[in-house]
């Protein structure tokens, strides 16, 4: 049995629909892999700049985000999608 047959009856998509979605799930699996390998890093080096400051820096990871997410949405609202995404 393919893949994409077992995605199209799991999914209930399309035959041509099953390789998009299997590679949806596929980037959406690799991102969070990436989140968990770096996070411990990153509260690593949080606790290596000091306990007292790692309030700042999840206070600053926090409006850098509220910043950027915005900005992200506006140039993807004008931009094609496969300049952005090539």
């Amino acid at each position: 049995m393919r893949i994409s047959s077992l995605a199209s009856r799991l999914f209930n998509v399309e035959k041509q629909e099953a390789p998009a979605v299997l590679a949806g799930l596929l980037m959406f699996f690799l991102l969070f892999v990436g989140y968990f390998m770096l996070r411990p890093v990153r509260e690593t080096m949080g606790i290596a700049g000091g306990v007292r400051n790692l309030q700042w820096l999840f206070t600053g990871t926090f409006i850098a985000t509220l910043a950027v997410l915005p900005l992200f949405g506006w140039i993807a609202s004008k931009a094609q999608r496969r300049n952005i995404l090539p």
